[in-house]
């Protein structure tokens, strides 16, 4: 953010006392005494907005002159905020639709998974079943990995 301070001449030399140098607060009237006026704050008051909109006008279109007309300016920055949010909308649209897809993929995944696990277990009682019979004994992954320790 862009923070700079003013220097308004209020015609009572005291110029130094109007804001704290890089501070946004806004200082009681009081502790200046009744030589800053209400005038010197409005003054103060306008240069600061008008920096800002010069500073709006930089950021919106770094190679335009910045205008007077504030109206301009205020509208420029709208539709450019309005086409910012257009396209965000449109991304997070196309990102849920993505995030949709990405979780039917997923669900497909696991139930082959699942469909894999109980044909594989079939298969293992098949092959346990078929060496009984021939008096064989299956190749047990339990049973060799308790005898390789």
């Amino acid at each position: 953010m862009f923070v700079s301070s003013v220097e308004v001449d209020c015609s009572s030399g005291d110029s130094d006392n109007l804001m704290e140098v890089g501070s946004q607060k806004r200082l009681r009237s009081g502790s200046y005494g009744a030589s800053f006026s209400k005038a010197c704050w409005e003054k103060l008051q306008r240069n600061r907005l008008n920096e800002r909109f010069l500073e709006l006008v930089s950021v919106l279109d770094p190679g335009r002159l910045p205008e007077t007309d504030k109206g301009a300016i205020l509208t420029d920055a709208v539709c450019q905020l309005q086409s910012e949010s257009k396209k965000l909308k449109e991304t997070i649209e196309s990102l849920q639709a993505n995030i949709k897809e990405l979780k039917a993929e997923k669900s497909e995944l696991r139930d082959g998974k699942r469909r894999q696990r109980v044909e594989r277990e079939k298969l293992e009682q098949q092959v346990i079943a078929m060496s009984t019979q021939n008096g064989i004994l299956p190749h047990s992954p339990a049973i060799s990995t308790a005898f390789a320790v």
